[in-house]
């Protein structure tokens, strides 16, 4: 055989090899956020002390049995996610959590399982590809996939979708409670915020709420309240919520902060 013909085979066998593999599958960002006209905002810094995170000896964390055995992981294509979904027929609020670095979406499910439990609430944790979030990270297709898949369990109440998230997941919520257009309502966050800087103007002006404690190595209550008044030039509704003695670490605290966050999620206009 010619190494003409053996080039021609070649040729198609890697032409063949890509018709069957496809193009790679094409992002689908959210819309943008209209940027005017701008709302007035409103800021407040509040001291929390009946939220208290204990002294541990060991700051070690793996996800529950209990968690575990409620979490239904789920993947589409490259994509996957844990998700939950109490039992019962009618539609239910929806939170989406959004992980801290090198953990998975099974941790949020765990922290936020008791008040989901108690208040019929349904979660979805999308897990990041990488260390940390990045606002590409989860678009419009993936939150139309993982959002088909939860309501083969039970429908979502669209009018009742909130952000939530830890961390590096905490800033993920904050770009998009900030620069994005979606049916979440308002978000909350612990232990992590936005730069000022990123902050852009929001006709939208959807609530936002940040918990931190002072002792927090990582990110400070200075930076956080910039943030917030940043936020609140831009049109949110912002409070700071400081936790005295309370560090970055959220895996002990995590179902106090989700109780509070579903309370202030629920009374807010529909």
């Amino acid at each position: 055989m010619s190494r003409l013909v053996l080039v021609v085979l070649l040729l198609i066998g890697l032409i063949g090899i890509a018709v069957f593999l496809g193009e790679p599958e094409a992002r689908q960002p959210f819309a943008v956020a209209p940027t005017s006209p701008v709302p007035e905002g409103g800021y407040a810094t509040v001291s929390r002390n009946t939220l208290r995170g204990k002294v541990l000896r060991e700051y070690a964390y793996e996800p529950s049995k209990a968690a575990r055995s409620i979490a239904k992981r789920q993947a589409s294509g490259s994509r996957n996610w844990y998700q939950f979904a109490p039992s019962g027929s009618t539609a239910a609020p929806l939170v989406i959590l959004f992980h801290g670095a090198g953990r998975s979406g099974l941790s949020m499910i765990d922290m936020w399982k008791e008040v989901a439990q108690q208040n019929d609430i349904l979660l979805l944790a999308p897990n990041t590809g990488g260390k940390n979030w990045q606002l590409q990270d989860f678009d419009q297709l993936d939150f139309d996939i993982m959002l088909a898949a939860l309501e083969r369990n039970r429908p979502v109440d669209r009018n009742r979708i909130y952000l939530f998230g830890h961390s590096s997941g905490a800033l993920m919520a904050n770009w998009m409670n900030n620069r994005l257009e979606g049916p979440w309502r308002a978000a909350a966050v612990h232990g992590g915020n936005a730069q000022a800087s990123d902050i852009l103007p929001n006709a939208q002006g959807k609530p936002f709420r940040i918990y931190l404690g002072d002792q927090d190595h990582i990110f400070s209550v200075e930076n956080a309240e910039a943030t917030g008044r940043a936020m609140a030039r831009a049109g949110h509704v912002v409070t700071v919520n400081v936790i005295p003695n309370h560090t970055h670490w959220f895996y002990e605290i995590g179902p106090q902060i989700a109780h509070d966050s579903w309370r202030w999620f629920d009374q807010l206009p529909r």
